[in-house]
């Protein structure tokens, strides 16, 4: 190419350049275009990067969870704004100081503990046991390498880890939680007076003039929103399997390497006793069981009760307690790691040590051990051909997907060259705006995020490859763009007029509310105050903060006001989300007694202050390494 032009840049026009280029190098020197100060990164926390890639992937990442969260609610818009990009990158900083936190405080994760986390993961799993090969095919999906994975993860438990250290420590002491259950059980008695904001809608009148002057004045909240229309390919694996036949070697390949895993394996027909430790258990209750278990083995060592009875007796697991804690056969990568691996080591008819999992302590005693029978060719063959047939489609996918990304980024202005390459359909959608559509490939976040980017919105390219489900991608481009405009007057006149109903009618409730309560404060009392507006009282015994029939703003209200002052009420006024207008008068407050609260309700409240202390603690742990760290935060790059 370099030959190409100098063959052509010849004569006067050769020289035009060089002096061109010469001028400018003259004017601000080759240093500038060497030594540009640029940052390539999001954010650098003290000396590490947070790199644009990193930051989004944290977004996509949070935009799925919101999804999966909010369902068929979710609408990408409501995310699409600086604070939202910002929240996102706040996380992310706050975990790499947590992160070099826990390194400075010598906290490290072994590369066993990492190994099995790694192998619990059911995406890495087939019949029950991680798969080599499924972990880096799930990986290679997700343009990831094990080493970078597992650096990952280990990163995530380390940060679990320092934070586990600070929430796990904080405690709540006797008075706190006296304190605490005396306010959070506390019962109020109040009466309050609706003023319905329905009474004034009847009543208010809007001129034409005045809805000419409110669309004027707020002619950027009626706006027709920027729509797009787009093109798009698409790959996926089910319409390749869908192509394909099986192949009748390999179904027979997989069945003899089915056998093999299935000859050296067993079943154990397992019995159990149970002492439940819940989720943040304290100290002395995971003591307490301990000690309860143990008993528990002892009693059954000499012999004064079977395992079984003592199963029946003791156990705290619902089900299988009543079966003397029979739990059947099961093979591995099924129960609990812990449980597993002890029922696994122990000879038929011996009782465990006690053995802690992630529901409490047991006592195991193996009851029989059988070899797995493998089934029969032809009753796995469905299943087998089917495994066939995806494995070659997979292959065929990544195959294509490699071919796809080239293909749409060598021929950035047009998506007909890499359909007619690789036999894809290009599909089109009407208008969208950037909420997307309720369904189909644009209601995929990250759909709409790549249609409405720079590079492809502006600059007309391709998009790069978007995976929206497993082992399903898109490239897309934009054929039609509209800018969003204002809509006419005539068109949102009737939205207008509702708008302004509503709001004038607001007004005159809550004018009326305040009236009331002027009455009130001057000392006329609530029945001949109410009676004289036309409104009723509504009178409320001693309700609690959990109070389920009322307006959950209300009830708020009510425990936020100050207790009475020389025996005399409290007032207050609130406006609800309908439109309605409250006053409330709050008449008595009556604290609980903690004497009387049961153990159970005790010690809940008690373990949920301490984690919320623990939250407290953690927050001001972090705040504290903010304000030592050397933070920058490219506001260009989240804009």
């Amino acid at each position: 190419m370099l030959q190409a032009i100098r063959d052509r840049i010849t004569g006067i026009v050769a020289w035009v350049i060089i002096i061109g280029i010469s001028i400018t190098f003259a004017l601000w020197g080759i240093d500038s275009y060497l030594k540009r100060n640029v940052r390539t990164y999001v954010a650098k926390v003290n000396d590490v990067e947070i790199g644009e890639r990193a930051y989004r992937q944290a977004i996509q990442q949070q935009l799925a969870q919101m999804r999966a969260l909010m369902g068929d609610s979710f609408r990408p818009s409501l995310f699409n704004t600086p604070e939202f990009r910002r929240r996102v990158l706040e996380r992310m900083i706050k975990e790499e100081l947590v992160a070099e936190a826990a390194r400075e405080a010598g906290m490290a994760i072994s590369d066993a503990y990492l190994a099995s986390r790694i192998h619990a993961i059911p995406q890495f799993q087939e019949d029950g046991r991680f798969s080599r090969e499924r972990y880096e095919a799930v990986l290679e999906r997700q343009g990831l390498t094990p080493a970078v994975f597992e650096a990952q993860v280990r990163r995530s438990l380390l940060v679990n880890q320092y934070i586990g250290s600070i929430t796990g420590s904080a405690i709540a002491t006797s008075w706190e939680t006296e304190q605490g259950l005396r306010l959070q059980a506390q019962q109020r008695r109040f009466a309050h007076v609706t003023i319905p904001v329905e009474r004034f809608r009847d009543q208010v009148e809007v001129t034409e003039e005045e809805l000419r002057d409110w669309y004027e004045k707020h002619k950027s909240e009626y706006q027709d929103p920027e729509k797009v229309k787009l093109a798009w390919v698409e790959l996926d694996v089910d319409s390749i399997a869908g192509e394909l036949e099986p192949d009748e070697a390999e179904v027979r390949r997989l069945y003899e390497d089915r056998v093999k895993v299935l000859a050296n394996q067993e079943e154990r027909r397992v019995r159990h006793i149970l002492i439940q430790v819940p989720a943040g258990a304290s100290e002395a209750d995971e003591e307490a069981a301990r000690k309860r278990i143990e008993e528990i083995r002892q009693e059954i060592e000499s012999g004064r009760i079977g395992f079984e009875e003592a199963a029946k007796k003791y156990s705290q697991d619902p089900g299988s307690a009543q079966q003397g804690g029979d739990l059947g056969y099961f093979g591995r990568g099924v129960m609990d790691p812990a449980f597993e691996k002890a029922a696994f080591s122990l000879e038929k008819g011996k009782v465990s040590e006690p053995v802690r999992s992630q529901f409490g302590y047991h006592l195991i005693r193996v009851e029989d051990i059988r070899k797995v029978e493998p089934p029969s060719f032809e009753t796995l063959k469905p299943e087998l051909e089917r495994e066939a047939v995806r494995s070659e489609a997979e292959k065929i996918f990544y195959e294509k997907a490699d071919e796809l990304a080239n293909l749409s980024f060598e021929h950035p202005d047009t998506l007909e060259t890499t359909a007619s390459a690789l036999g894809l359909e290009i599909h089109t959608s009407d208008w969208i705006t950037r909420e997307g559509t309720d369904s189909g490939v644009t209601a995929n976040p990250e759909v709409l995020e790549a249609a409405f980017s720079e590079e492809v919105l502006a600059q007309g390219n391709n998009s790069l490859p978007i995976e929206i489900g497993p082992d399903r991608v898109v490239v897309l481009r934009v054929v039609d763009h509209r800018k969003a405009q204002a809509m006419p007057f005539d068109q949102v006149k009737a939205r207008i007029r509702k708008e302004l109903v509503e709001k004038k009618a607001r007004e005159q409730a809550k004018a009326l509310g305040e009236r009331l309560l002027a009455m009130l404060e001057a000392g006329t009392p609530l029945e001949k105050a109410a009676g004289e507006l036309g409104l009723e009282v509504k009178q409320e015994d001693y309700i609690r903060r959990d109070e389920g029939k009322l307006d959950r703003q209300l009830v708020s209200r009510v425990f936020s006001m100050p207790r009475q002052a020389g025996g005399k009420p409290s007032y207050a006024g609130i406006e609800l989300p309908n439109g309605d207008y409250e006053v409330i008068v709050l008449q008595n407050v009556k604290d609980a007694d903690p004497g009387k609260l049961d153990t159970a309700r005790r010690t809940a409240f008690a373990r949920n202050l301490a984690r919320l202390s623990g939250q407290r603690e953690l927050e001001a742990a972090i705040e504290s390494l903010r304000a030592r760290a050397e933070i920058d935060i490219n506001e260009e790059a989240i804009k």
